[in-house]
Protein backbone atom coordinates (compact mmCIF):
# COMPACT_ATOMS: atom_id res chain seq x y z
CA UNK A 1 0.00 0.00 0.00
CA UNK A 2 1.28 3.30 -0.61
CA UNK A 3 0.77 6.45 1.43
CA UNK A 4 -0.39 9.30 -0.33
CA UNK A 5 -0.04 12.63 1.73
CA UNK A 6 -3.08 15.03 1.43
CA UNK A 7 -3.47 18.82 2.89
CA UNK A 8 -6.97 17.36 4.76
CA UNK A 9 -9.93 15.36 4.46
CA UNK A 10 -11.48 17.34 1.74
CA UNK A 11 -8.87 16.95 -0.71
CA UNK A 12 -8.61 13.09 0.72
CA UNK A 13 -12.26 12.52 0.34
CA UNK A 14 -11.86 14.26 -3.61
CA UNK A 15 -8.90 11.41 -4.59
CA UNK A 16 -11.37 8.87 -3.37
CA UNK A 17 -14.36 10.32 -5.46
CA UNK A 18 -12.39 10.81 -8.04
CA UNK A 19 -10.47 7.17 -8.24
CA UNK A 20 -7.18 8.66 -7.80
CA UNK A 21 -6.75 6.46 -4.63
CA UNK A 22 -8.78 3.03 -3.19
CA UNK A 23 -8.74 4.10 0.60
CA UNK A 24 -8.78 6.97 2.69
CA UNK A 25 -9.53 6.88 6.45
CA UNK A 26 -12.31 9.86 6.64
CA UNK A 27 -14.47 11.15 9.61
CA UNK A 28 -17.99 9.81 9.08
CA UNK A 29 -18.97 13.35 10.70
CA UNK A 30 -17.56 15.36 7.17
CA UNK A 31 -18.39 11.91 4.72
CA UNK A 32 -21.49 10.87 6.37
CA UNK A 33 -23.61 12.32 3.12
CA UNK A 34 -21.39 10.37 0.77
CA UNK A 35 -21.99 7.25 2.71
CA UNK A 36 -25.22 4.92 1.48
CA UNK A 37 -25.16 7.42 -2.32
CA UNK A 38 -22.93 4.80 -4.28
CA UNK A 39 -19.91 6.98 -4.56
CA UNK A 40 -18.14 5.40 -1.76
CA UNK A 41 -18.01 2.78 0.66
CA UNK A 42 -17.69 2.54 4.18
CA UNK A 43 -15.76 -0.71 4.83
CA UNK A 44 -15.18 -0.33 8.78
CA UNK A 45 -14.83 2.23 11.49
CA UNK A 46 -11.82 2.58 13.18
CA UNK A 47 -13.39 3.21 16.82
CA UNK A 48 -13.96 1.05 19.59
CA UNK A 49 -17.66 0.91 19.07
CA UNK A 50 -19.83 1.07 16.09
CA UNK A 51 -20.95 4.53 14.68
CA UNK A 52 -24.76 5.18 15.93
CA UNK A 53 -24.98 7.14 12.58
CA UNK A 54 -24.18 3.34 10.67
CA UNK A 55 -24.68 0.42 12.97
CA UNK A 56 -24.05 -1.89 9.75
CA UNK A 57 -20.54 -0.79 9.63
CA UNK A 58 -18.38 -3.19 11.83
CA UNK A 59 -15.04 -2.05 13.68
CA UNK A 60 -12.20 -3.62 12.72
CA UNK A 61 -12.02 -5.60 15.52
CA UNK A 62 -15.37 -7.32 14.48
CA UNK A 63 -14.01 -7.58 11.25
CA UNK A 64 -11.13 -9.17 12.22
CA UNK A 65 -8.36 -7.10 12.75
CA UNK A 66 -7.14 -6.42 16.43
CA UNK A 67 -5.21 -4.04 18.50
CA UNK A 68 -6.01 -1.36 16.06
CA UNK A 69 -7.64 1.47 17.35
CA UNK A 70 -8.35 5.39 15.99
CA UNK A 71 -10.74 8.34 16.65
CA UNK A 72 -10.11 11.63 16.08
CA UNK A 73 -10.81 13.74 19.50
CA UNK A 74 -11.34 17.45 20.14
CA UNK A 75 -10.97 19.44 23.52
CA UNK A 76 -10.91 22.90 24.75
CA UNK A 77 -7.42 24.48 25.36
CA UNK A 78 -5.94 27.62 27.36
CA UNK A 79 -3.09 29.56 27.14
CA UNK A 80 -0.56 28.41 29.71
CA UNK A 81 -0.63 30.58 32.64
CA UNK A 82 -4.51 30.69 32.53
CA UNK A 83 -5.83 31.48 36.18
CA UNK A 84 -6.80 28.16 37.24
CA UNK A 85 -10.53 29.77 38.64
CA UNK A 86 -10.87 30.56 35.08
CA UNK A 87 -10.10 27.27 33.98
CA UNK A 88 -12.04 25.83 36.52
CA UNK A 89 -15.13 27.95 36.01
CA UNK A 90 -15.20 27.24 31.82
CA UNK A 91 -14.44 23.97 32.59
CA UNK A 92 -17.64 23.44 34.62
CA UNK A 93 -19.86 25.28 32.02
CA UNK A 94 -18.49 23.04 29.21
CA UNK A 95 -18.89 19.51 31.28
CA UNK A 96 -22.53 20.69 32.20
CA UNK A 97 -23.43 21.68 28.92
CA UNK A 98 -21.78 18.02 27.18
CA UNK A 99 -23.53 16.20 29.65
CA UNK A 100 -27.38 17.27 28.44
CA UNK A 101 -29.01 14.59 25.92
CA UNK A 102 -29.69 17.25 24.04
CA UNK A 103 -25.96 18.10 23.35
CA UNK A 104 -25.19 14.56 23.19
CA UNK A 105 -27.61 13.62 20.65
CA UNK A 106 -26.23 16.65 18.29
CA UNK A 107 -22.86 15.38 18.59
CA UNK A 108 -23.75 11.99 17.77
CA UNK A 109 -26.41 12.67 14.83
CA UNK A 110 -23.41 14.74 13.36
CA UNK A 111 -21.59 11.49 13.43
CA UNK A 112 -19.20 12.18 16.28
CA UNK A 113 -19.23 9.70 19.56
CA UNK A 114 -19.93 12.18 22.52
CA UNK A 115 -17.64 11.50 25.27
CA UNK A 116 -17.43 14.27 28.24
CA UNK A 117 -14.29 14.42 30.37
CA UNK A 118 -12.64 16.78 32.91
CA UNK A 119 -9.02 17.78 32.13
CA UNK A 120 -7.35 14.90 33.88
CA UNK A 121 -9.39 11.92 31.46
CA UNK A 122 -8.22 13.92 28.49
CA UNK A 123 -4.80 14.19 29.68
CA UNK A 124 -4.75 10.73 30.29
CA UNK A 125 -6.37 10.04 26.87
CA UNK A 126 -3.92 12.37 25.45
CA UNK A 127 -0.94 11.06 26.77
CA UNK A 128 -1.79 7.05 25.74
CA UNK A 129 -2.40 8.03 22.35
CA UNK A 130 1.22 10.40 22.10
CA UNK A 131 2.76 6.98 23.63
CA UNK A 132 0.88 4.84 21.08
CA UNK A 133 1.47 6.60 18.25
CA UNK A 134 4.84 8.06 19.08
CA UNK A 135 5.97 4.23 19.59
CA UNK A 136 4.50 3.63 15.49
CA UNK A 137 6.46 6.59 14.40
CA UNK A 138 9.66 5.76 16.05
CA UNK A 139 9.62 2.37 15.30
CA UNK A 140 9.03 2.73 11.49
CA UNK A 141 11.34 5.66 11.12
CA UNK A 142 8.86 7.82 9.44
CA UNK A 143 9.46 11.49 9.12
CA UNK A 144 7.83 14.46 7.79
CA UNK A 145 9.33 15.12 4.36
Amino acid sequence: MLHVPYRGGAPATQAVLAREVNLNFMEVAFVRLLIGTGHILAVVTTTPVRSPLFPDIPTLRVAGIEGFESATYRAMMAPAGTPQPVLDHVADIVLRYGRREETRATVSNAGFLPIVGDAAAFTAHKDADTARWGEVIRSRIIRLS
